[in-house]
């Protein structure tokens, strides 16, 4: 097997809130089901708002994607 390097840039992703639009979802540290379906808390991080959501993976987190070749 042949091994291929290329370039990658990290993104941080960030869940905005969808009750208010404002807030950026925040992990609470709680975690529901067992692997391969673990679910996350999050809390709307805008002191107006607090809104709370499970999602499937920990925001904000970290994507590395392929740079265009030029």
């Amino acid at each position: 097997m042949t091994e291929v390097a290329v370039e990658v840039k990290p993104f941080k992703v960030s869940k905005i809130c969808d009750k208010c639009g404002a807030g950026i979802m925040m992990p609470t540290g709680r975690a529901r089901g067992q692997h391969p379906t673990i679910e996350y808390e999050h809390k709307c991080n805008h002191i107006l708002c607090g809104e709370v959501q499970i999602y499937n993976k920990v925001y904000p987190n970290i994507e590395f994607r392929d740079c265009p070749l030029s």
